[in-house]
């Protein structure tokens, strides 16, 4: 298949790509209104372990690396999950309910830890459907953090955890992501598309929500000397009929005229 045919194809495959759209849409628009909306807040916490003067700095760096890995993943355990909850803020355990494997289930998709690489930050974020209990959220697990980390490494006093900065809570709910749903419907939408009708070509394929208007149900094989010829025999067919009530016309004029003669002779 040539790429103009390809794009001559695509082209009269227009609805079969809106009706391709029109599923996806209607698919992402059922599971995004089936989620809870809620509101997002960031932090970041520095992991410094203490070394002396002779110790090599990329020595130190590595260290720090890897602590920040390893106290990333104890915020997703259920001992620090306890921990959070038992703190002086106000973080509604009621919103984590269920048992043990429900409680840990949801807090993993409520707090996503993740650490930059080379650096030595924990990037925390939370997420919660009340905009004031990411905040809350976020404060509890920094604190839970800087008092709780020596239960989780052997370097005792020797490590520092720093907030980099105070929490950002979103003005608006970011989850889920309207936008990048929009963003892969359209993606997946066009390579599906493309597959379809690369795969069945055939007009009995397309995927229509109304039928084909009769009035453009044109064939496709007609050519460029067909149409002209139509359109020659059209006005082949206009001038006759002109033709035809010209002489009625005439006609009918001179029979007036020549009873008009007979008038005045008379």
């Amino acid at each position: 298949m040539t790429l103009h045919s390809f794009l001559k194809l695509i082209w009269r495959k227009k609805q079969t790509f809106f009706s391709v759209f029109v599923i996806f849409f209607l698919i992402a628009g059922l599971i995004t209104a089936v989620q809870p909306f809620r509101y997002g807040s960031n932090v970041k916490v520095l992991v410094v372990r203490l070394a002396g003067e002779n110790v090599d700095p990329y020595v130190a760096s590595r260290s720090n690396e890897q602590l920040s890995e390893l106290l990333a993943k104890m915020i997703h355990s259920y001992t620090f999950f306890e921990k959070v909850l038992d703190s002086d803020f106000i973080v509604k355990s009621g919103y984590f309910s269920g048992d043990k494997k429900d409680q840990i289930k949801k807090w993993k998709r409520t707090v996503e830890v993740k650490t930059l690489a080379d650096t030595g930050i924990i990037n925390i974020d939370t997420y919660h459907i009340e905009r004031n209990q990411t905040e809350q959220l976020a404060k509890a697990i920094v604190y839970t953090l800087q008092t709780n980390h020596q239960l989780y490494h052997g370097y005792g006093d020797s490590v520092q955890l720093r907030e980099i900065d105070t929490p950002i809570v979103s003005k608006y709910p970011v989850k889920p992501d309207v936008l990048l749903t929009l963003t892969v419907v359209i993606a997946l939408s066009i390579l599906l598309f493309f597959l379809y009708i690369y795969a069945f070509p055939e007009e009995k394929y397309d995927i229509r929500f109304w039928p084909k208007s009769e009035k453009n149900n044109i064939p496709e094989d007609i050519g460029m000397v067909s149409i002209g010829q139509i359109i020659e025999d059209k006005a082949r067919e206009f001038d006759q009929i002109q033709h035809d009530q010209n002489n009625s016309s005439d006609k009918e004029y001179g029979y007036q005229e020549r009873g008009d003669m007979k008038n005045v002779l008379k």
